[in-house]
């Protein structure tokens, strides 16, 4: 028994093709941006060959009424991780089409299309592109691809983040945390640099001082001469720089330690509950005490006295040693 194909009625396919005549020729579609012209040439032969004996369905009307389809999806921002399955959902709509299996094939054929986009915005809204956190960073996971152009957008942000400064004490542990206003990947590389004695974000001043994964950076203990501005340079799987960090480490030396020490110690009694136990006062005794007129005259009357008895034996010595005169000669 010979199968009949019944098509939908004339005044739906009229409808159809008024839209498709009064539609601007270059207005681009999200299935255009994933499918190439040979999936849509095939795709469109399949369907001209069906319904050739009728209103004169040829490739040039499909490719139009595929893409005024496909125009409701013009508006949808894709997230980055979701563009890979849709770009499979649409490329496979050839095969889902090819595998219609109806008597009104016309009315399968727009019942599939309208499936398939009910799903890629199902997709969309269960999985909506991630927004961009500033200041900083190239963030995959907020880039979306735009269906009325075709075009994957990235955050308008500088990769390199703004200077942070961080104050640590001589012999103190300076640590230097690599953060990022994003979520950071797993599997990343990470570039320490130094520029020593500076305060700078140019990243050719800098010299490299350690390649790893490491996101901290230990200094113990930190010194003066470990002053000046480091910066960790972070790379993801595809070698693509997603962040570059700048942290400006003063190192002061500590010139009171001493006085410190004191002042501490001060506070612990002040603040503190101790107690300090009184020591008991020892009787003061009094002694009487000699006027200072009184010692200064007896000072001068032993001086005196003193010097009248050197005077009377010196009058002695001379009187006991004088010589007596010869008699003879008077």
């Amino acid at each position: 028994m010979e199968r009949i194909l019944r098509l939908p009625s004339i005044s739906g396919f009229l409808v159809i093709f008024a839209l498709i005549f009064l539609m601007p020729r270059r207005c681009g579609s999200c299935y255009s941006c994933f499918t190439t012209p040979e999936d849509r040439a095939d795709l469109c032969k399949f369907v001209s060959e069906t319904l050739k004996l009728h209103y004169g369905f040829n490739p040039g009307l499909c490719q139009q009424f595929l893409q005024l389809r496909f125009q409701a999806l013009n508006e949808l921002e894709i997230s980055y991780g979701q563009k890979r399955h849709i770009s499979g959902l649409l490329r496979g709509v050839t095969q889902r089409i090819k595998n219609l299996k109806s008597d009104d094939f016309g009315a399968a054929l727009e019942k599939e299309v309208d499936s398939v986009i009910a799903e890629v915005k199902d997709i969309v809204a269960r999985n909506p592109p991630k927004k961009c956190k500033a200041p900083c960073g190239f963030q995959k996971e907020a880039r979306m691809f735009k269906c009325n152009t075709c075009v994957e957008e990235d955050c308008d942000l500088p990769v390199d983040c703004p200077l942070v400064n961080i104050n640590a004490k001589s012999g103190e542990l300076a640590i230097i945390n690599c953060k990022m206003p994003f979520k950071i990947p797993e599997d990343i590389s990470v570039v320490w640099k130094f520029a020593s004695k500076i305060r700078t974000r140019d990243i050719s001043s800098f010299k490299d001082i350690h390649h790893g994964d490491d996101l901290y950076a230990a200094i113990s203990p930190a010194r003066v001469h470990h002053t000046g501005t480091y910066a960790c340079v972070i790379k993801d799987v595809d070698e693509d720089i997603i962040g570059e960090g700048f942290y400006f480490l003063n190192v002061t030396k500590e010139r009171y330690k001493y006085e410190k020490q004191m002042v501490d110690l001060f506070d612990l009694t002040v603040y503190s509950n101790i107690t300090l136990e009184k020591v008991p006062e020892e009787p003061v005794t009094t002694k009487p005490k000699i006027s200072r007129k009184v010692v200064i005259t007896l000072s001068l009357g032993c001086g005196m006295m003193f010097l009248l008895v050197v005077l009377l034996l010196g009058l002695f010595c001379h009187c006991c040693c004088r010589p007596e005169k010869d008699e003879s000669m008077v």
